[in-house]
């Protein structure tokens, strides 16, 4: 992760994934895909809401 702090106030920090850290999308992709697919099956678990990322992280 890489931080930045923009100027102006508020103070605001704001985090970005290095190129490297982009590497992982996959993976993390198909976890979530895997927690939705696991949490179907089981009645005693709802939907699991998550935040859809811009860069695309978690559609």
């Amino acid at each position: 992760m890489q931080q930045s702090e923009p100027d102006g106030l508020p103070l605001k920090v704001e985090y970005a994934l290095t190129a490297f850290g982009q590497t992982l999308i996959p993976l993390l992709k198909a976890i979530a895909q895997w927690g939705q697919k696991t949490a179907a099956l089981d009645e005693n678990i709802t939907h699991i809401p998550y935040e859809n990322i811009d860069c695309g992280v978690l559609d």
